[in-house]
């Protein structure tokens, strides 16, 4: 059986930006935020200061 390897989806600057948002208007950590959307937490920290 071949093991299947399925790559991480692309998120776009304006999705990350939603994402963003999102979490900032929300009363989740974003530890728990990224949990919860199954993101990276270090991605989510790079995109967060590059919009910033």
């Amino acid at each position: 059986m071949a093991t299947e390897t399925k790559s991480p989806k692309r998120l776009s600057k304006t999705q990350w930006q939603a994402l963003i948002t999102e979490q900032q208007n929300s009363s989740a950590t974003q530890a728990e935020f990224c949990r919860s959307k199954g993101l990276c937490l270090a991605t989510f920290y790079n995109w967060k200061k590059a919009w910033q």
